[in-house]
């Protein structure tokens, strides 16, 4: 067997399938529609700011859904969308946001369904130089699931 050199092939890892099927919940929407629905749908609703045509909606989901189901990374999405999203700190926003929202939606499905044999949550934040004040006081904080503020707060908390 060959010596692990640090890097995973890609095709031999399985898409995170929670993460994959709350996002192929989501609907497209145009950001005007967007803004018309109430907080609770918009959880449901799939749009990308200063995005405005259908068809350029549908190719950002796609390439965002091969990154989901394919374990592409951002370079790949980048060029996907570089002709619909022109500025490369949106593409990035975009990329981020979705990619981490539907993580953090798969990871709460999979904290629910072990609830049972692990009531709680303990918030890990990235401490660098970007980390905000409220995710530098919570990193190490450990809750019980069932907790408002851990519903509240479940990542990502914000964006960038």
């Amino acid at each position: 067997m060959p010596e692990f050199d640090g890097h995973f092939q890609t095709e031999n890892i399985p898409p995170f399938i929670e993460a994959v099927d709350w996002f192929l919940e989501r609907q497209i929407v145009t950001p005007d529609q967007f803004a018309r629905l109430s907080a609770e749908m918009r959880q449901w609703a799939f749009t990308a700011a200063r995005v405005y045509e259908a068809d350029q909606l549908l190719a950002v989901y796609d390439a965002l859904f091969a990154a989901l189901y394919q374990g592409g990374v951002y370079a790949d999405f980048s060029k996907a969308v570089q002709g619909i999203i022109t500025n490369p700190w949106h593409r990035r926003t975009v990329f981020n946001t979705n990619i981490l929202s539907a993580y953090g939606r798969g990871h709460w499905e999979q904290a629910q369904a072990t609830k049972a044999l692990r009531p709680w949550a303990t918030f890990r934040a990235v401490i660098d130089g970007r980390t905000s004040p409220g995710c530098y006081r919570l990193n190490g904080v450990t809750m019980p699931l069932d907790s408002a503020y851990v519903r509240a707060n479940w990542c990502p908390r914000h964006h960038n």
